[in-house]
């Protein structure tokens, strides 16, 4: 005699075996995943030369506000900033363009521009031809 007719738990059904699927999702994700962590660090770079372009304006209208100062010192200054930081293809604008000699109280405008495509990480080429600036105005002294 039997004590239980039936079992008390229900058979669990084994699954069929799945090779293979992890390396579909694998192949169908990384791509994905591999694409954003590049856009990511592109990104992060522009942010990056953008502030540099910005802090290479601010110590270049720093020397441009100095009684005595002229274009070549802050062509100096800024192109020491941008080789600190490992930043290619600046183009410096002083504005006004004779800013010696200007009444104390003058604005001197300096702005660093430079093209993200050169300063690229991986040279992409995914920001076509963006230029990044960075710019400054300080009044003169004395």
């Amino acid at each position: 005699m039997r004590i239980f007719a039936e079992r008390p738990f229900p058979r669990v059904r084994r699954r069929q075996p799945r090779r293979g699927a992890a390396a579909v999702e694998a192949a169908v994700c990384l791509p994905i995943l591999v694409l954003f962590a590049l856009g990511v660090v592109e990104s992060c770079t522009c942010i990056y030369v953008r502030q540099g372009l910005t802090v290479a304006a601010y110590e270049g209208a720093r020397v441009a506000i100095v009684p005595g100062a002229t274009y070549e010192n802050i062509e100096a200054q800024v192109n020491q900033i941008l080789a600190q930081r490992n930043i290619r293809g600046a183009k410096i604008d002083v504005n006004p363009k004779s800013f010696m000699g200007q009444p104390f109280g003058s604005h001197v405008t300096v702005t660093v521009r430079a093209p993200a495509n050169v300063n690229s990480t991986f040279r992409l080429d995914v920001f076509g031809d963006l230029r990044l600036r960075g710019e400054t105005t300080m009044m003169t002294e004395y």
